[in-house]
C-alpha cells in the first residue's frame, strides 16, 4: 500500500471564536501515521492572541524564524503533541468506528481527528479546508 499525504487545516478557539491556525499535512499508510509536518498561516502568525498548536515544536517565541516555513515533531517524532492531545482518546475513537461501522483502530489519524466534531472541550479543531464548517456536518472520504 502507497503512502498518502492529507493535508488539512487546523483551526484555534481564540476568546469565543475559531480560527484558522495552519496547515497540518498527514502522510498515512492505511491507520498507520508515518509523518506529519505543520506551517503556520501568515496572518495567524500576525495575531497578537495566538495559541502555540504545540508548545514542543511549534512554540511563536520567533514568528519571523517559522513564517512560510513547514515544521517537524521534535525528536523525529511522527506527529505533534499538541495535536495528538486534540485527537479523539480511546472511547472517541470507539464511538466513531461505531458510527462509521468499522474495526477498532482501522482508520488513519486524519479520519480519527476530522470526525472528533467540533463540539469539544479544548482549544483546537482539524477540518478538511479553512471554508469547512463544523465536522459533525460533513460526510466521510
Amino acid at each position: 500500500m502507497a503512502a498518502k499525504e492529507t493535508k488539512l487545516m487546523a483551526f484555534a478557539c481564540l476568546g469565543t471564536d475559531w480560527a484558522p491556525c495552519g496547515q497540518l499535512t498527514l502522510a498515512e499508510e492505511g491507520e498507520r501515521l508515518l509523518a506529519s509536518s505543520f506551517a503556520y498561516g501568515l496572518n495567524y502568525l500576525k495575531r497578537a492572541d495566538a495559541l502555540e498548536v504545540d508548545p514542543v515544536s511549534l512554540g511563536l517565541g520567533d514568528r519571523e524564524a517559522i513564517r512560510g516555513k513547514r515544521l517537524l515533531p521534535a525528536a523525529q517524532l511522527p506527529f505533534f503533541g499538541g495535536i495528538r492531545d486534540a485527537a479523539p482518546d480511546s472511547w472517541g475513537r470507539r464511538v466513531i468506528e461505531a458510527k462509521l461501522k468499522v474495526p477498532a483502530n482501522s482508520l488513519p489519524e486524519s479520519q480519527y481527528l476530522l470526525h472528533a466534531g467540533s463540539e469539544r472541550v479544548g482549544a483546537l479543531d482539524i477540518r478538511t479546508s479553512v471554508t469547512s464548517g463544523c465536522k459533525l456536518t460533513q460526510a466521510s472520504d
